[in-house]
């Protein structure tokens, strides 16, 4: 789910709230395919009077591909050929229909505004499938939820090890 909000924030500019704005996105958008040059010229350097090595980086756009595609190509091994991107909603190996928590918002970290997202499962949710062969140890993990991305921290990461 990371990978699919890092595609749409790409294409739109922030994360997706909802995944009722995440799914229609991932199953029929067409996102840029963007080539990224870093080149150097030289330039006059008003300052220094003397030309001066200036690094700069083109984007290119060179096609266009579905956001879907897209996420299978860059990673192969988290995205089958043909995934249901409906059913990134809900929590794997639970027998009802639970679904994970989203949630975006803003921080501020030294005066610059960050848009964050969160995506969570409980953990009594996400080892429904084990949960009551393992209540003792579950209950008692230091976190309470599987959790990526944060909304009091401008991270991506994930709080499993």
């Amino acid at each position: 789910m990371r990978e699919a909000q890092l595609t749409f924030k790409t294409e739109y500019g922030k994360y997706a709230a909802t995944f009722d704005e995440l799914i229609p996105f991932l199953e029929y958008a067409q996102v840029n395919i963007i080539e990224r040059k870093d080149s150097s010229f030289m330039a006059y350097n008003k300052v220094y009077q003397t030309d001066m090595l200036k690094d700069t980086i083109i984007y290119r756009i060179i096609g266009q591909t579905s956001a879907k595609e897209k996420l299978v190509r860059k990673n192969p091994e988290l995205f089958e050929e043909n995934f249901d991107a409906t059913a990134l909603r809900y929590i794997p190996f639970t027998t009802d229909t639970a679904e994970f928590r989203m949630a975006t918002g803003f921080v501020d970290r030294n005066g610059v505004r960050v848009q964050v997202f969160e995506i969570a499962a409980p953990n009594t949710r996400f080892f429904a499938d084990i949960y009551e062969d393992y209540k003792s140890y579950i209950k008692n993990l230091r976190i309470d939820a599987l959790i990526v991305g944060s909304l009091t921290e401008p991270t991506l990461s994930g709080n499993w090890k």
